[in-house]
């Protein structure tokens, strides 16, 4: 079996995606198979990687199926043992791939990693050192704009992987299922499927080796109402599917507060028409979304307590339109116990 799949989903992104082929081709760790999914471009990108990149399996499809959807595809025609996630804007270092390999041999109860994340071209600048969770419900990139110093030099567990550049063990998706498509064309859903990994234990381990420049502007430039109603649509999905009943019902007053908040200020801004839109849509399809969480919650297998315990707590996280944030630390010895092991590669 192949150690890693690596999956691109592209749309139109030739100039971007011909760098971060090229990164590839430069990784220290040669067992790997990349597999381009594209989603029905008209820039010549099918033609560029047919021509310039043909040790890639290039899936073309007739249309643009969204994120989710694309890199489901790209995982059902993998052949890795494990499975890393790459946006087509998104340049891996050289050891990208046999940091997080190494990270994922050496630690079996680990299920998926987060990688460092730097914003492109102000390499200076973090993108993503992990994903958090508010207590308010509220996804969250961990270090998103700060000066990179070494403060997320430190391998640690953390609640999810920003799925622009991060990696899965093949039998926990097998296990918890891929991405959601109703979140599609994109938003959220690695949040989502980072929360259903850890309702079923499995941990996510940051890995700070790992890194990865995100070309941020690319993403940033296709920020529309649309990105905002599916941003605050999703936010609902994620929260109301997963969240565990202890933590349900005592956090929903909270969210409750946050979304009220949030109305209030994007109302003031000119964008409480697509908000509460987002929010309509959400409460639409709440009964899909209830039978799905049944059978997420029937296979909990952690305590509502450990989830609490991930959950960032930081008061910041409240803001309506703080996308980002820190997160609070792992308990003092689990994060010295995997840092120790890690840093030994």
């Amino acid at each position: 079996m192949t150690a890693i799949s690596v999956i691109i989903v592209n749309w139109n992104g030739k100039d971007d995606l011909a760098e971060c082929l090229g990164c590839l081709r430069r990784q220290s760790w040669r067992d790997f198979e990349i597999i381009v999914v594209d989603n029905g471009s008209t820039d010549g990108s099918v033609e560029m990687v047919r021509r310039q990149y043909p040790e890639a399996r290039l899936i073309a499809l007739p249309d643009n199926v969204g994120f989710g959807a694309g890199n489901n595809i790209g995982v059902r025609h993998a052949a890795g043992r494990y499975i890393a996630l790459l946006n087509n804007d998104a340049f891996p270092q050289p050891e990208w791939l046999e940091r997080t390999c190494q990270a994922l041999d050496d630690h079996p109860e680990v299920g998926f990693c987060a990688c460092k994340i730097l914003q492109y071209p102000r390499t200076e600048l973090i993108d993503a050192a992990g994903d958090s969770l508010s207590i308010f419900g509220k996804g969250l990139k961990v270090g998103w704009g700060q000066r990179d110093e070494g403060q997320y030099d430190s391998p640690r567990l953390v609640f999810g992987a920003c799925a622009a550049a991060a990696i899965y063990r093949r039998t926990m998706l097998e296990d918890i299922g891929l991405f959601d498509e109703d979140f599609s064309p994109a938003n959220l859903e690695d949040a989502d499927l980072s929360f259903r990994a850890q309702l079923a234990g499995y941990r996510c381990l940051y890995v700070p080796q790992a890194v990865v420049h995100h070309r941020v502007s690319a993403t940033l430039k296709h920020a529309n109402v649309q990105s905002f109603y599916l941003h605050n649509r999703n936010n609902e999905y994620v929260f109301w599917k997963n969240m565990p009943w202890p933590l349900l019902l005592a956090l929903a007053p909270l969210r409750a507060m946050y979304v009220l908040s949030a109305l209030v200020y994007h109302a003031a801004a000119g964008r409480g028409g697509p908000f509460l839109h987002a929010k309509w849509d959400a409460l639409r399809h709440l009964p899909s979304i209830w039978k799905k969480r049944g059978a997420i919650q029937k296979r909990r297998q952690v305590s509502a307590r450990y989830i609490l315990s991930m959950l960032d707590k930081g008061l910041w996280s409240v803001r309506p339109l703080g996308l980002y944030s820190k997160t609070i630390p792992p308990e003092k010895d689990q994060a010295e116990s995997i840092s120790t092991t890690t840093q030994q590669h």
